[in-house]
């Protein structure tokens, strides 16, 4: 039996992520929220996950750049982390923890994100 998807839309505006969910309701994710939930181990002590944070370290212009995609892996540009953009697994430090993958799909110039119903 398929899981059933539901997609919601996904926009990079100035200042954050913006997800409109598929039964309307919209949340903004600001970038530094993104930030600060990164899980490698340069942002996280390894041993307890606990956050490293050094607010003088966060540039107050943070803004998402294009990782760079190679086959099935993406890098992330601030930290040079890999991961399977298929499975979700770490394959290059300093990326430990792996990620959650969804279905993606570009309709009419929107970014649109499938998430199981």
């Amino acid at each position: 039996m398929a899981t059933a998807i539901n997609w919601s839309r996904v926009a990079w505006l100035d200042d954050a992520l913006e997800v409109t969910w598929y039964e309307g309701s919209v949340s903004r994710l600001p970038y530094l929220w993104l930030r600060d939930n990164c899980g490698c181990n340069e942002c996280r002590v390894a041993e307890t996950t606990e956050k490293r944070f050094i607010l003088t370290q966060v540039p107050v212009n943070l803004r998402p750049t294009t990782g760079l995609l190679e086959g099935d892996e993406i890098e992330c540009p601030r930290h040079g982390a890999r991961f399977n953009v298929r499975t979700g697994a770490a394959t290059m430090m300093p990326a430990v923890v792996p990620v959650a993958t969804y279905p993606v799909v570009i309709e009419d110039g929107e970014v649109l994100v499938g998430l199981p119903a």
